[in-house]
């Protein structure tokens, strides 16, 4: 049987982390490993008696909170766990950026350590600014090596990282930068190769060459990026012959992606879904291409359009709360997301089952019929009838599409034609469809992102 340790930080209770620290995290990553193994109720009790602290200290000290606690009829009275969750105020992403001071707690304990602010701009480039603390960086830190221990990497060699640089001097370097280890916080723990790293807008040609002068045994990227790369390597007769393993996050990774950098590399892909917002949310398990909600750092709801909470192999919102920001709370924060719940899992642990990420609200397909869905267009689809090199799609209203392509020339009006009844099949609606022809199709320059399909009806 399980025993937990007491509880050493104030405000925490579960996990009982050892401390803040490189000294603390193997003690830390310890305990992990042993709380995946509880039972999902047992999970659940954990994360009601640490949220019941969170609430306590939200109520107390955010301004935000301290009123809208009230409006919904908690008190600091209740028992843990008695106040049932879907009762406490959902918290949108607009509230979170037009009232984040309001959010902002006034104190939090010292031993949560320094305060310090993470930013995100999202899909829309709206900023979403929140503030964190040590101690948060700690959890998230101790999830990076579980990360790395479910999926087996060897640290010891290289990685490349092609991803939004935030360092200018970095960012414009076609050359990149490599330094001689992993960072933190593997060199704290590990002795490891080294990382080379790449800014995500330079030209896919360039990043290429790149990835083929570093050889590395680990790529990261974004899931767009690593389709590009893909296609480029099998055009060419590339190869990559040290690849392992390629870590793709911040976009949706679709299963076609997995099969092509397969195709092309021979290499397995991973994925981990997490929000600057919040941090880690759920990793790929180590079994399989389903993901495992990171229950010891956050509550993670899917809900339908009721609001109710989604059985497996239902799809709904995905609403989180964080359970140990205590500077600026994070509770049952609709991200935009949609999930799809999974069973429990087979492996034996008791975290949460997700079956797929479907990724932004905004990048559902709406039909005059009151349809919303996913769209599936490969590029492939569009390269076997026209010389199309990227496409956006934008939803302008119910009935029309505007086909933004980058193109080796002007497509005639038969193969628009072709492109429209291919579009038609795969959105599975006769939307008319406006083309747009570009030179390129940029990445969101705030955040390095790109959407093949979006919404302006969602937004």
């Amino acid at each position: 049987m399980h025993h937990e340790p007491p509880a050493i930080i104030p405000g925490i209770v579960w996990p009982p982390l050892s401390g803040i620290g490189a000294r603390y995290a193997a003690r830390n990553l310890e305990l992990l490993s042993e709380l995946q193994w509880l039972s999902p109720a047992a999970l659940r009790e954990g994360q009601f008696r640490q949220l019941d602290l969170l609430l306590r200290h939200a109520a107390r000290h955010s301004p935000y909170y301290a009123s809208q606690l009230a409006d919904c009829g908690w008190t600091a009275s209740d028992e843990i766990g008695a106040f049932p969750l879907e009762r406490l105020p959902i918290l949108t992403r607009a509230v979170l950026q037009d009232r984040g001071p309001e959010l902002l707690c006034g104190w939090t304990p010292p031993e949560h350590g320094h305060r310090y602010e993470a930013s995100s701009s999202g899909s829309t480039g709206r900023r979403v600014t929140v503030t964190k603390t040590a101690l948060v960086g700690e959890l998230f830190n101790v999830l990076t090596l579980r990360d790395a221990i479910w999926q087996n990497r060897d640290v010891t060699g290289r990685i490349a990282v092609i991803r939004y640089l935030h360092d200018p001097d970095i960012a414009r370097d076609p050359g990149g930068a490599v330094a001689d280890n992993w960072g933190s916080p593997f060199v704290e723990q590990y002795r490891t190769g080294t990382a080379a790293m790449l800014d995500i807008r330079h030209d896919v040609q360039l990043q290429a060459e790149w990835l083929r002068r570093q050889n590395p045994d680990y790529l990261m990227t974004f899931p767009s990026n690593l389709h590009a790369l893909a296609q480029l390597f099998l055009e060419r007769g590339w190869s990559l012959p040290r690849l392992k393993e390629i870590q793709t996050l911040s976009e949706v990774l679709s299963p076609s992606i997995r099969a092509l950098a397969a195709q092309a590399w021979g290499a397995r892909v991973t994925d981990i879904y997490s929000a600057q917002e919040v941090g880690y949310i759920a990793l790929q398990a180590p079994d399989g291409p389903h993901y495992l909600v990171q229950s010891e750092a956050v509550i993670v709801e899917v809900l339908d359009d009721q609001g109710r909470a989604c059985g497996p192999g239902e799809t709904g919102r995905i609403v989180i709360t964080q359970l140990h920001n205590f500077a600026t709370p994070i509770i049952r924060y609709d991200i935009g997301d949609l999930g799809e719940v999974g069973n429990a899992c087979a492996g034996g642990r008791g975290l949460p089952v997700l079956i797929s990420i479907g990724g932004r609200v905004r990048n559902l397909v709406c039909t005059p019929d009151g349809r919303k869905y996913w769209p599936a267009v490969p590029l492939d689809v569009f390269k076997a009838v026209a010389p199309v090199r990227q496409f956006q799609l934008v939803q302008k209203s119910l009935t029309l599409i505007e086909a933004r392509m980058a193109v080796a020339r002007t497509l005639s009006g038969a193969e628009e034609a072709q492109v429209v009844r291919l579009m038609h099949e795969e959105l599975g609606y006769p939307f008319e469809v406006s083309f747009t022809y570009v030179d390129e199709l940029r990445r969101n320059p705030s955040n390095g992102k790109f959407e093949e399909f979006k919404s302006e009806l969602l937004e």
